[in-house]
């Protein structure tokens, strides 16, 4: 009995295809036994009435892999998809309200990273992702940040801005004056030791109010020094070079006096301030840099040549100047070298000398060289305007010569047209001459006070008018019998054409007259023919569905003015 049950229990969790037990009862028959007889006391059923059993293992486990697949199918994949798409709705909604005006990624304050990103020719990776925020807005909210930054001024009040810091350690005088020159003014300042009149404007350098590639156009377009102030705003504890560089007096000075310097600022949040670091290897911040067109000489066979200018970093600042020094030089020869050190007054003296060793020495290095790349910039600049210009009025030569020839060409096959319907036109003159019994019959007031009348077929186009008109005033049609003025016209030589039927369809295939006159109705409703014309030509090129008999105005009569159109 229990072997029976195991082997049902291991029948019902194995495909009947797994290796099955023979039964060690006595009426088992396997190949080589005795043959036995059996005895049974029911009648044997016959193989065809053998019954199988319908729930067995095999059946369960089919019924419950195909059970798994669909709900696999409808239940579960769903499921996961949906969650995903929340999810990813989620991450975009928060993304949006907290992290918008972050950069893709930020490094930490004492590291930098040289991966790629921007060069220091302005050049943008194309994978970086940023929304875009006007440039303007940008600089003016990191000069804002810096405002903000700002130490009072009676912590300044040790800095000399009249010798620009250099050394002063009279600390306790009660009135300090200087007059320097801001935007083409003088402006008078008064420090005390407890108030101050400089605006926080005044006590920043003027920094350049646009993108860096704008800044970086400017420095290699215009052959101008370029400073680059980049800082991290989750390293609030470097201020050295804000505090002792950035808002010292003789580093404000130096854009007071030559124009031909520029400074950009900005932070990690940007874009372009993240991947300009990267490409100048900045390793610390805050980060003074000063950038300028450089160019070497080179050795050729003719002689010593100039290489092309290329913008390059010739100086830099980076860290807490204060620790750095302090950690090169150790503090005791640092005191002994700077002798008027205070290190408790923002380290001035030691500033003022960095500013000079940094900076000055190297525009003065670099000006010479830098102002004949500029001179250089701008002759190319003026011979290209120069090129420009020739180009320019080439272009307007060829212009006017194509349209002198474009009009000899018109007037030339205008005049062969108008001969062409000369005949057609004189039969107009008189009412015998026109083969047609509906007439209308239209009085035509010229320019020169004279007046004509033309008998046209009522089913003719309007533009007959105005080719009659054109006729009259070119002189082709003698008017002088139809005319109701005393004055006699001069008879000339009647004009003929020589153009075929077949050749006059042909030639004049694609031909428009140009009317430089107007046919205006002076009774009410004043019409003006011409822009009867120009519709009708807009939406049907001949203009032969606008037929006479359509304008009470002129059928079956009608009078019109002629005046000519003022041209410009």
């Amino acid at each position: 009995m229990s072997s029976s049950i195991s082997d049902w229990i291991r029948n019902f969790f194995q495909p009947s295809t797994s290796y099955q037990r023979v039964g060690t009862s006595s009426n088992s028959s396997i190949p080589g036994s005795f043959p036995t007889e059996q005895e049974s006391n029911s009648p044997p059923h016959p193989p065809s009435s053998r019954i199988s059993p319908v729930f067995n293992s095999q059946t369960i486990n089919s019924t419950f892999r195909n059970l798994s697949s669909w709900l696999n199918y409808l239940l579960i994949q769903p499921l996961i998809i949906i969650i995903l798409v929340i999810f990813r709705i989620l991450s975009t909604i928060i993304n949006v309200i907290y992290f918008q005006n972050q950069s893709p990624s930020i490094v930490n304050g004492s590291g930098g990273g040289g991966g790629s990103g921007s060069g220091i020719d302005g050049s943008t990776n194309n994978n970086s992702r940023c929304e875009f925020v006007d440039p303007v807005a940008k600089a003016s909210k990191f000069i804002r940040d810096l405002e903000d930054n700002l130490q009072p001024p009676s912590i300044l009040q040790g800095n000399d801005i009249n010798s620009g810091g250099g050394g002063s350690n009279d600390t306790h005088s009660p009135i300090t004056s200087a007059t320097r020159p801001v935007s083409g003014t003088t402006v008078t300042t008064t420090t005390t030791t407890t108030s101050t009149t400089i605006s926080n404007s005044e006590r920043l350098p003027p920094f350049f109010q646009g993108s860096y590639t704008q800044a970086l156009y400017m420095a290699t377009k215009r052959g101008k020094f370029l400073f680059v102030y980049l800082t991290n705003p989750h390293n609030e504890n470097a201020n050295g070079i804000f505090n002792n560089i950035i808002t010292n007096e003789i580093f404000l000075k130096i854009f007071r006096t030559n124009e031909n310097i520029i400074i950009w600022g900005g932070d990690l949040t940007n874009p372009e301030a993240y991947q300009l670091a990267n490409s100048l290897a900045v390793t610390k911040f805050p980060f003074l840099g000063l950038l300028c067109l450089t160019r070497s000489s080179k050795m050729t066979p003719e002689g010593p040549r100039k290489t092309v200018s290329k913008l390059s970093l010739v100086s830099k600042i980076q860290g807490n100047i204060i620790n750095t020094q302090s950690l090169s030089l150790g503090l005791h020869q640092y005191q002994n070298q700077y002798q008027d050190t205070n290190f408790d007054d923002g380290n001035l003296s030691v500033a003022n000398e960095l500013i000079n060793r940094k900076f000055l020495t190297k525009i003065a290095k670099y000006s010479p060289e830098l102002n004949l790349i500029r001179q250089e910039l701008q002759d190319k600049y003026m011979s290209q305007i120069l090129l420009k210009q020739q180009e320019l009025n080439y272009q307007k030569s060829l212009q006017a010569d194509k349209l002198k020839k474009q009009k000899k060409q018109y007037d030339t096959l205008s005049k062969q047209y108008l001969i062409y319907q000369l005949d057609r036109f004189e039969k107009y003159l008189t009412k015998d001459r026109v083969a047609n019994d509906n007439i209308a019959k239209i009085a035509i007031k010229l320019t020169n006070g004279n007046r004509v009348t033309g008998y046209f077929p009522s089913n003719n186009s309007i533009d007959d008018i105005f080719i009659f008109v054109e006729l009259i005033n070119r002189g082709y049609l003698n008017v002088a019998n139809n005319s109701t003025t005393t004055t006699t016209t001069t008879t000339t030589t009647k004009l003929t054409s020589t153009l075929t039927e077949s050749q006059a369809l042909t030639k004049f295939k694609d031909f428009k007259l140009i009317y430089n006159f107007k046919l205006l109705s002076p009774l009410p409703p004043k019409i003006c023919l011409n822009d009867v014309l120009s519709s009708s030509k807009d939406t049907t090129p001949t203009a032969t569905t606008i037929k006479i008999n359509q304008f009470d105005i002129i059928y079956p009569n009608g009078l019109l003015i002629v005046e000519d159109i003022q041209k410009d």
